[in-house]
């Protein structure tokens, strides 16, 4: 087989955490700013891809910038809010005992969901989705209204993101096909509306 590098393809990271950005702004053609759902934690993000670009000779203009974000809009903004929460649990479970980007946007894990996050079983999380405050979904995630969703999308576009993905997340009663329809044909509209 043989095998040659292409510098065509782009080279695009994903994540949260502050040493896996500097790295990717330091050699990164995209940087997917993965779970941080609001300004403060984007922020942070970009500084961190800013420091690894900067540290490597490069400029941000090099480096495309992506939001990636779990997301449900109903019209009940609790349905999607619970909706999200076993995402949310993954996010803290996958990063324990690292909490510093939980501190980062001002929250702290319970105490009694932190002592289940320790027991290190991923199966429990989506029993104890309930334990997940709502200010957990709000840092990490879009849920709630489409006019709730669209606010969130508008804040993130104007930090200079404009490439957006999402993993929707139905509520009960819903599916897939319409949480990424009503991003399309209603958020994304009012998005473009609020930024006009």
């Amino acid at each position: 087989m043989n095998i040659s590098a292409r510098a065509d393809i782009p080279v695009v990271v994903a994540s949260r955490g502050d040493l896996v950005l500097k790295t990717a702004g330091e050699v990164a053609d995209a940087v997917m700013i993965a779970t941080y759902a609001e300004p403060v934690g984007i922020r942070h993000a970009i500084s961190q891809i800013q420091e690894g670009a900067e540290r490597a000779g490069r400029s941000m203009k090099d480096i495309q910038l992506l939001s990636r974000v779990d997301a449900c809009i109903s019209q009940d903004r609790q349905a999607a809010y619970e909706a999200v929460k076993p995402m949310v649990g993954v996010i803290l479970w996958t990063s324990y005992p690292d909490r510093r980007f939980v501190h980062r946007c001002g929250l702290e894990v319970p105490a009694e969901l932190e002592t289940i996050i320790a027991k290190r079983d991923y199966n429990l999380m989506a029993t104890n989705a309930h334990l997940i405050p709502n200010a957990f979904v709000d840092k990490f995630c879009w849920a709630g209204t489409a006019d709730d969703v669209a606010a969130k999308v508008a804040e993130v576009v104007r930090l200079g993101i404009e490439n957006i993905t999402f993993l929707p997340h139905p509520p009960k009663e819903g599916d897939n096909r319409e949480i990424i329809q009503r991003f399309v044909q209603v958020v994304k509209p009012m998005v473009e509306d609020m930024l006009n």
